[in-house]
This record gives C-alpha cells, sequence and structure tokens, in this order.
C-alpha cells in the first residue's frame, strides 16, 4: 500500500468513526456473519468494507494500524490494539463496524 493510499484509507475510517456512536475495526472472511455477531454484541448496525487481501501478514498488519490510528477515539470500541482473530484462507475483508 503506498502512502497516498494509506492517508485515504484512514481519511475514509476517520470520517466513518466521527459519524459513528460507536464503531469497531476488525477483519473477517464472512463479514455479513460478523455484522450478525456485532448487532448481537452491541447493536452495530452497518459495517463498511474498506479494505481486502489474501495474505494474512498484510491484512493484520493493515487492521492493526487502523487500529493505532484511530485509538484516540473514545467510540472507538476495540479493547486491544493488535489483531489477535483467526484468518481463513481465501479472502479477508477489514472493516469498520458501527452504530
Amino acid at each position: 500500500m503506498s502512502w497516498e493510499e494509506w492517508v485515504d484509507l484512514c481519511s475514509r475510517v476517520e470520517c466513518i468513526i466521527r459519524e459513528s456512536s460507536e464503531a469497531y475495526i476488525g477483519r473477517s472472511c464472512d463479514p455479513d456473519r460478523r455484522l450478525e455477531d456485532h448487532e448481537m454484541e452491541w447493536d452495530a448496525r452497518v459495517m463498511y468494507r474498506v479494505g481486502k487481501g489474501y495474505v494474512r501478514a498484510e491484512v493484520e498488519a493493515v487492521e492493526t494500524a487502523l487500529i493505532e490510528a484511530m485509538d484516540r477515539f473514545l467510540r472507538l470500541r476495540n479493547v486491544v490494539i493488535d489483531s489477535p482473530g483467526q484468518f481463513r484462507q481465501g479472502l479477508n475483508y477489514i472493516y469498520v463496524a458501527v452504530n
């Protein structure tokens, strides 16, 4: 990812978070199912797919960097900064879930 792409991604994610009451940055190979989980856990209503990739290290690095970059927002629900979840082979999405 180029510097320009990173700045654009951060700008988009920041706008999403600013417009929400709560937000969570994550990754999933099945974002629709994951949104259902978030809806049950904390009433998330919308999920924005902000990135995707096939390589675990790259997807996790972008997810972790986004969490670190957006950690200043009190409305961010992420408790840990690293990316501890499982990774499934195939296409994985980086997302921002909001309510």
